[in-house]
């Protein structure tokens, strides 16, 4: 009994603490299409051949600038955007792709004093992920990154490793958002092929305070449509004849009756 209560305990003090806690941790990748690890769950609504994955809460940000400082000249530190990924699977897809303020009414109590009302969103879309608990300082002495404020380039390729030593890079396909003033930002109608891709996001406001006291955590929703691209009927018949036309030369060379 008493093991059960201190376990209890170890947990709801791990709760209590996760905004501090994840604010400041290394890449973790929230899933876009499940919310898992850390994220809030999310909804999954179908219109025709699209899927929709929406929440009104995912997670938050630390500091309404960690997007703004990745895209300077120098990079900017990752611990200060979230990290997220989504998966195409079969076959090529149109993508819309939104990041927007929380709605406050579903941030969950245990994110108490994490803001619903001031991030102006921004995010990069790229091809393939860093390796789990990636971070700048694991990186630091790559020749790219010397000189450099962070590791994460908001606007390019960006290459993070962990203190395992795993190094991977992933590659910039779209950003939205930058110098943004609103309360949301997106992407549309963006053709991808099968794969995972990585939308690393946070704060366009390249003016606001950086560090010490002046640090909110800001609240963020999410949502993805997919929409599978079809292989039209006559690309297929087309195809079929082809294949047609080569078996009845083959035949006919071999000297085969037709």
């Amino acid at each position: 009994m008493m093991k059960q209560l201190l376990l209890a305990g170890a947990v709801a003090g791990m709760i209590a603490l996760a905004p501090t806690q994840q604010a400041s941790a290394h890449v973790v990748y929230i899933d876009l299409m499940s919310g898992v690890p850390s994220g809030s769950p999310v909804n999954v609504t179908r219109a025709g051949d699209s899927t929709t994955y929406s929440a009104p809460f995912l997670y938050f940000v630390q500091t309404n600038y960690g997007w703004a400082n990745a895209a300077s000249p120098n990079w900017g530190d990752s611990h200060l955007g979230t990290w997220t990924e989504f998966t195409i699977t079969g076959s090529a897809a149109y993508v819309d792709l939104s990041v927007f303020r929380a709605d406050p009414t579903a941030i969950p109590s245990i994110y108490n004093g994490v803001d619903a009302g001031t991030l102006t969103p921004a995010f990069t879309l790229y091809s393939g992920l860093v390796p789990e608990e990636s971070h700048d300082d694991a990186t630091a002495g790559l020749p790219a990154q010397q000189g450099k404020l962070g590791a994460w380039n908001a606007l390019g390729n960006t290459t993070m490793g962990n203190e395992a030593g795993d190094i991977g890079t992933i590659y910039y396909l779209a950003h939205a958002g930058q110098g943004n003033t609103t309360a949301s930002a997106s992407l549309y109608h963006i053709l991808l092929q099968p794969g995972v891709y990585t939308v690393a996001l946070g704060g366009a406001c390249d003016t606001c305070p950086q560090g010490g006291q002046n640090i909110v955590e800001e609240a963020f929703g999410t949502s993805l449509t997919v929409t599978p691209v079809p292989v039209p009927a006559a690309i297929y018949l087309f195809g079929s004849g082809v294949i047609g036309l080569v078996g009845l030369a083959r035949r006919k060379m071999s000297g085969w009756p037709v």
